[in-house]
C-alpha cells in the first residue's frame, strides 16, 4: 500500500482495515483513494499496479506481481485523501480530507460505508457530512475534516484542521 492513513479494527471480524491515499499525477480520475481489509502478506499493487493488476506506465513491468494485486473493497474518487476511519453500529465513517490537485475539487466531507451482519461491505459509500466544499466552487472551501472520535453517548467528534474547528453531530432524539 503507498500511503495507509487510517487504521481500524473491524469489530465484527477483528480484522484490521485501512484508508489509503493513493498515487498523484496521474489525472483528474487516477488513481482512486481506497479503503480496504488489510489481509496479512497481501499485495495491493503499489508501486508497479492500481485498483488490482492496472499497470502503472511509469513502472517496469511485473506482470506475475502485478496479476496477484488485491483489488480493494471500497474505492473513493482519486484525490479525496480519506485519512480517518472508525467503525460505529451498521458500517464505517471515513474523513474525506479533500483534494488540492485536481480541476474540479471533491472530497471535504464525511462518509458512511454500510457493512452486514457478517462484517462485510454491504454498499456503497454515501454522504454523512457535507458543507466543506459549498455547490459548486472549484476554489472555495470551508473546511477540511480530517479526524473522528466516536463518544459513548452516539455523537461523533470532526476535527476540522482547516477551519480550526472540532464539530459535533448528535443523534437526533426521535
Amino acid at each position: 500500500m503507498r500511503n495507509p492513513v487510517g487504521l481500524a479494527i473491524q469489530p465484527v471480524t477483528r480484522r484490521l482495515w485501512a484508508n489509503v491515499v493513493e498515487r498523484d499525477y496521474k489525472g483528474d480520475d487516477l488513481v482512486p483513494d481506497f479503503m480496504t481489509e488489510v489481509k496479512s502478506g497481501g499485495f495491493y499493487g503499489w508501486p508497479y499496479s492500481y485498483i488490482g493488476s492496472h499497470h502503472d506506465p511509469k513502472m517496469p513491468k511485473k506482470p506475475e506481481l502485478e496479476k496477484s494485486a488485491i483489488v480493494p473493497d471500497v474505492l473513493f474518487p482519486a484525490h479525496s485523501s480519506p485519512i480517518d476511519v472508525k467503525f460505529a453500529p451498521g458500517g464505517a465513517i471515513v474523513a474525506l480530507h479533500g483534494s488540492q490537485n485536481r480541476s474540479k475539487l471533491n472530497g471535504y466531507k464525511v462518509v458512511f460505508i454500510p457493512f452486514n451482519s457478517k462484517g462485510k461491505v454491504s454498499g456503497e459509500a454515501m454522504d454523512f457530512v457535507t458543507g466543506w466544499l459549498p455547490n459548486g466552487s472549484n476554489k472555495e472551501i470551508y473546511g477540511r475534516p480530517a479526524g473522528l472520535a466516536l463518544l459513548k453517548d452516539g455523537s461523533i467528534l470532526i476535527t476540522d484542521d482547516w477551519g480550526g474547528k472540532i464539530w459535533r453531530v448528535r443523534k437526533v432524539a426521535q
